[in-house]
């Protein structure tokens, strides 16, 4: 992996996390405020929640199939303890696992 690619990719990885908060914000926002109508950006809302979730589900099953054809990861029962925490804590372990085995273990291999 090139390192467009990898910037590309922890891009693509933080995404959901500034995309909750962005969402979280607006929600809130609507509740305490009169300033911002729901009801005219719910649309909006709407394609960018089912646009998400689906790069979401994406993003899953990518690093999922990296973890499994990642040579760095020697023991199986890592793969699956990795496999589950994408799947199940997909915001917080795909932000880890990009750092520690897509940047920093690819950084330590050309030093």
């Amino acid at each position: 992996m090139n390192k467009s690619q990898k910037i590309l990719l922890g891009i693509a990885t933080i995404f959901p996390i500034i995309y909750m908060i962005i969402f979280s914000t607006i929600i809130i926002l609507s509740i305490f405020t009169v300033s911002i109508d729901i009801d005219s950006i719910f649309p909006y809302l709407f394609i960018a929640h089912i646009f998400t979730i689906i790069f979401t589900i994406a993003l899953i099953i990518f690093y999922i199939i990296h973890i499994l054809k990642n040579s760095m990861i020697s023991y199986k029962s890592e793969k699956i303890i990795l496999s589950i925490l994408i799947f199940f804590f997909n915001a917080i372990a795909m932000p880890i696992y990009y750092y520690i085995y897509i940047v920093k273990k690819s950084n330590n291999i050309k030093s």
